[in-house]
């Protein structure tokens, strides 16, 4: 996976400003099924009894993953917390316009499937785009691994990575342009009182680093590994302007 993508596409999102009002349609989940089955009742091959509204039904599993799913969905779209919390976007509406922004290119998003493509058939329509979008933004805000995004989602952990990968770098080009050098009259513009005493400040830096798995050759090994972090890191340079927003991100070295 491309890691300036994944990267590119966290630091973009803050800097996305438009709200609109318009509801989001979600799929209702069904009344008789918000049960909390037992483990016993969910192994069960039988009909079986709700322990809270009584409802007897024959529990069908493939209905009960889509439930899981649009129950996280609504959870996600309940309040802005839970839309920062999960995505990293800061309010529902937001999550809203990101997506009918994108969504003309969403439908032409092709799923990695290796060194090919999978641009239509039964597997690609397991998600509908609004909610490609969510996985992927969920897997870089909460870094969740491939077998609990799949969980959440109803879907493999296969699925999982095809969507990510594609849909990480899609963003990653759509939201590049979003970071750009202002000039230093917009910096002197709109420069916060408490930076006063610092005049000319055009931009702060910052060096971060992000943890990344053990590489498998020793050589790798040694030119990701961090002193201070004492594991594999790769770094990046960040820099902001006085009011906060991301204007520059070095390449990962």
């Amino acid at each position: 996976m491309n890691n300036d993508s994944e990267r590119e596409v966290a630091e973009s999102l803050l800097s996305l400003s438009a709200v609109i009002e318009t509801p989001f349609p979600v799929t209702p989940v069904k009344e008789k099924l918000k049960c909390h089955l037992t483990s016993s009742a969910r192994s069960s091959k039988g009909p079986v009894t709700c322990p809270l509204c009584h409802t007897r039904f024959t529990p069908n599993f493939m209905e009960m993953k889509r439930i899981r799913r649009d129950t996280f969905m609504q959870e996600i779209q309940s309040c802005d917390a839970a839309c920062f919390r999960y995505t990293g976007v800061p309010n529902v509406a937001l999550l809203k316009e990101l997506f009918t922004w994108l969504e003309p290119t969403a439908s032409h998003i092709k799923l990695w499937r290796g060194d090919a493509e999978l641009s239509n058939g039964r597997r690609r329509k397991t998600l509908t785009p609004f909610e490609e979008m969510v996985l992927t933004l969920v897997r870089i805000r909460r870094g969740y691994d491939t077998h609990h995004i799949g969980y959440l989602f109803a879907v493999s952990q296969s699925h999982v990575s095809r969507i990510f990968l594609a849909w990480v770098n899609s963003l990653a080009t759509v939201l590049k342009p979003i970071l750009i050098w202002p000039s230093r009259n917009l910096v002197k513009g709109n420069l916060p009182s408490d930076f006063s005493i610092y005049p000319n400040t055009r931009v702060i830096i910052d060096c971060t680093e992000f943890h990344v798995e053990k590489p498998f050759r020793p050589n790798a090994q040694k030119l990701t590994w961090s002193t201070y972090k004492q594991t594999n890191t790769f770094k990046l340079l960040v820099g902001i302007m006085p009011t906060g927003t991301i204007t520059f991100l070095s390449r990962l070295y």
